[in-house]
């Protein structure tokens, strides 16, 4: 495009070889398209030069390359700062060609990564699930067999966009319900194929689509996460859609609900659709006699190109061409005339209402008016350029009455369901409003408070819950005078109704009240038995010569005795209560008399005095209980290991059956070999074992990861193969096999010196010999049993 404005600019006539190039670019002369508002937009908001462009140049082909150029120097502007632009506009569009490949790269590594994990991942869940069937006896071809497909209603691919103007996560695909039911989209999926792949890959999986539904002849919205779309989607994802894909839409069956293939896809229905440009979608055709999306199973007849209208119907893209005029002397063309639409009242949001804007049009004259292409834009005080506010694509398939408003609202504001418009850009203090129709020219002006652009003179500031609005003169005409300032006043919200002159109301005098809060007490019980206690009392403000404020805050204050009043931080009141109640949650000490008072205060300040004037008392007299003692279950030797990874690895647990610890600083642990021989180790002060705990004593030489979870270590433990270990509730040596300290013992292997009745089974290496279920019949041998994999300090 930059190449023939600069051959045109400078009247370069084209060589065969380079119309032949041209020509291969895809730049045809019978039909030259110059960038649109869109295009602007996105390369610099400060070229509007353009808006004198035509859409579209229509050029005959069999015309001569001399009448060709001629023709197109008319249309375009001599100004100097178009090669410029073009050098600019050539330098970007390389850019963005770059960026978009390297990007299209990166999709497919990416893309061919997914699918390889999806599908290890599926081969898994497969075998998993196999596995699983086998492991509980069932006949998976018994349970297929069983199973009955359930039949879907139909829903249709309806509309998609593959990238926007200058912006490639512009994409949506938007489904359709023909239907006249609700239909549930649980497990349904979409699916995707790339030109160069070999199979289908996943799109939107179903469990984006869990408990979604669509409603009868209604859309539904998949769109780009951080596209302009994003808003306003039922679904947001991920993955990219890109020119010449293929699209599946399957239900829980697994069934094809749609197929749309498009550009040079490989699968579609027939024949593949016509990819759509950027800013530009492929959508169904409106079947007309059926009042419903066109399904005839063919792509490229089902499908055309269109205006983007998420979540709406569909509207089919017409080209705008200036019309051919004929005058005296000459040809030309003469470029669409519209009509004058007005910027009729606005409200901006305050403190009070939240998001609760809208701006409102006014069509003044007797006929309907298309807005399809009009758009809006917005300069703050400090910009130095307007911005878009309201893109054309919120205008699309939209019309504005004959003498009639139209409403654009704030999404989430109090007039969204009112609305025309909804969308989701703030509208500030100090603002300027152009409202521009298809041919960029500038249809109304609005600049209010401290704008920096107006039409004469700003209007006025909006107020609090109020709106600007035009004057409305009789037969119901709205002045337009081409001065803000004069044109509009300060109005009452009137949405989509005649405008409304603000009349402040006379002033009302407002009678204060002057009657301070009164404080009762429920009763409270002359003898607390618990240290901790409520005291209840309620706060009323008092009816007196005017309706009560309202309860705003109290202080509690209490004191012990003869002692001092403490008094707690001021209790501020959420809301407006006339009569409330309230708990004061209070510890004190036993043997000991509290008193209590409380001053409550209401909204317009008045205080009362500290209620009640005697104050209310209790005394603490908590009830003198000696509990019993607990019975003590004996601590017992619960597992023993003689030989780990290494023979130092010796070790033996002690186990505490009570609900409550046990202190064992004055006991100790001795062991004796075949020889009778004592070896102690007293435990140390402060040692105890916890309710159902576990106490671990270590061989001092033991491994690292034995020594870091033991709760005692000790040379005394070097465990044979022949051994007796005894619990003694004592520091003492064991007097005798019977010593009455002697709380629990083990002996196993051949020979031990003592045991209970027999001995228990040797360890072998890196096992134990642990209680069998907790028993303790005092019979070593059966109440141990070997285990094959230890569990110190534990079950």
């Amino acid at each position: 495009l930059v190449m023939i404005f600069f051959c045109f600019k400078f009247k370069v006539e084209l060589s065969a070889e380079l119309a032949g190039a041209v020509s291969q670019s895809k730049f045809y002369l019978a039909s030259l398209v110059l960038p649109n508002n869109q295009d602007i937009e996105v390369i610099n908001s400060n070229l509007e030069e353009f808006s004198e462009l035509p859409k579209t140049i229509s050029v005959s082909q069999d015309i001569s390359l001399q009448e060709t150029k001629k023709a197109i120097e008319t249309l375009i502007s001599e100004d100097d700062q178009l090669d410029d632009l073009a050098e600019q506009i050539d330098v970007i569009r390389r850019q963005i060609n770059d960026l978009l490949k390297e990007k299209e790269l990166k999709n497919i590594e990416i893309i061919q990564e997914e699918k390889q994990d999806k599908d290890i991942i599926a081969e898994q869940e497969e075998k998993e699930t196999k596995e699983e069937v086998q492991d509980k006896g069932i006949n998976i071809e018994q349970v297929n067999s069983g199973k009955e497909n359930i039949n879907y209603p139909e829903i249709l691919i309806s509309e998609v966009q593959v990238a926007g103007q200058g912006d490639d996560k512009q994409e949506f695909v938007e489904l359709y319900n023909p239907n006249n039911i609700v239909v549930d989209l649980t497990d349904w999926y979409l699916q995707r194929k790339t030109i160069n792949a070999d199979s289908f890959s996943t799109y939107v999986s179903s469990n984006l689509f869990l408990n979604k539904i669509i409603y009868p002849k209604s859309y539904f919205l998949i769109a780009r996460s951080g596209s302009f779309y994003a808003n306003y989607a039922d679904i947001l994802t991920e993955n990219p859609l890109t020119e010449d894909n293929s699209l599946i839409l399957k239900n829980p069956n697994k069934e094809t609900a749609d197929l749309l293939g498009f550009g040079r896809a490989n699968n579609f229905k027939n024949s593949p659709a016509e990819s759509p440009q950027p800013s530009k979608t492929i959508g169904r055709r409106w079947d007309l006699s059926n009042n419903t999306e066109q399904n005839i199973g063919n792509n490229s007849i089902d499908f055309e190109i269109q205006t983007p209208t998420p979540k709406a119907q569909n509207i089919k893209f017409v080209e705008l061409i200036a019309p051919p005029i004929t005058g005296g002397g000459g040809g030309g063309t003469e470029s669409v005339s519209y009509s004058k639409i007005l910027i009729s009242k606005i409200l901006i949001s305050e403190i009070l209402l939240g998001e609760n804007e809208f701006i409102e049009l006014f069509n003044p004259s007797s006929t309907d008016i298309s807005l399809n292409s009009w758009y809006l834009q917005r300069k703050t005080k400090t910009a130095s350029e307007y911005s878009s506010y309201v893109p054309k694509t919120y205008f699309a398939g939209k019309n504005i009455l004959a003498n009639s408003y139209f409403l654009i609202a704030r999404q989430g504001s109090i007039y969204e369901n009112l609305a025309d418009i909804v969308f989701d850009q703030p509208l500030t203090a100090d603002n300027s409003l152009i409202l521009k129709n298809p041919k960029q020219e500038i249809s109304d002006k609005l600049g209010f408070g401290l704008a920096s652009d107006f039409e004469t003179l700003p209007a006025i500031s909006t107020e609090t819950e109020k709106s600007i609005g035009r004057i409305v003169l009789s037969l119901a005409v709205e002045q337009d005078s081409d001065n803000n300032a004069t044109d509009f006043e300060i109005q009452t919200p009137t949405p989509k109704a005649q405008n409304i002159t603000f009349i402040e109301p006379p002033p009302v005098e407002i009678i204060k009240d002057t009657t301070a809060p009164e404080v009762i007490f429920e009763v409270i019980p002359a003898v607390q038995t618990n240290l901790s206690f409520s005291i209840n009392f309620e706060i009323s403000d008092l009816l007196g010569t005017v309706t009560p404020s309202g309860i705003s805050s109290y202080i509690f204050r209490w004191k012990e005795g003869e002692n001092d009043w403490q008094e707690d931080a001021v209790v501020e009141i959420s809301g407006v209560f006339i009569s409330a109640k309230f708990a004061k949650d209070f510890i004190g000490e036993d043997q000991k008399t509290y008193y209590f008072q409380v001053k409550a205060k209401d909204v317009e300040g008045n205080e009362g005095l500290w209620l009640l004037t005697e104050p209310v008392f209790t005394k603490i007299e908590i009830p003198l209980i000696i509990p019993p003692l607990p019975e003590l279950l004996p601590i017992v030797i619960n597992e023993i290991q003689t030989e780990g990874e290494t023979t130092k690895d010796d070790w033996v647990e002690l186990y505490n059956p009570n609900d409550f610890e046990v202190d064992i600083s004055n006991w100790s642990i001795q062991r004796s070999p075949s020889s009778g021989s004592i070896y102690k180790k007293n435990f140390e002060t402060g040692q105890k074992i916890l309710g159902h705990g576990f106490f671990l004593v270590v061989r001092n030489d033991a491994s690292q990861s034995l020594l870091s979870i033991a709760d005692m270590t000790t040379s005394v433990l070097q465990l044979s193969d022949v051994a007796t270990i005894y619990l003694v509730k004592s520091h003492d040596n064991i007097s005798g096999l019977d010593d009455l300290n002697i709380i629990d013992k083990v002996g196993y292997g051949n020979n031990p010196f003592s045991c209970e009745v027999s001995p228990a089974s040797v360890p072998p290496k890196n096992k134990s010999i642990s209680r069998t279920l907790g028993a303790d019949t005092n019979d070593n041998s059966i109440d141990f049993t070997i285990l094959e994999t230890p569990t110190p300090k534990s079950e």
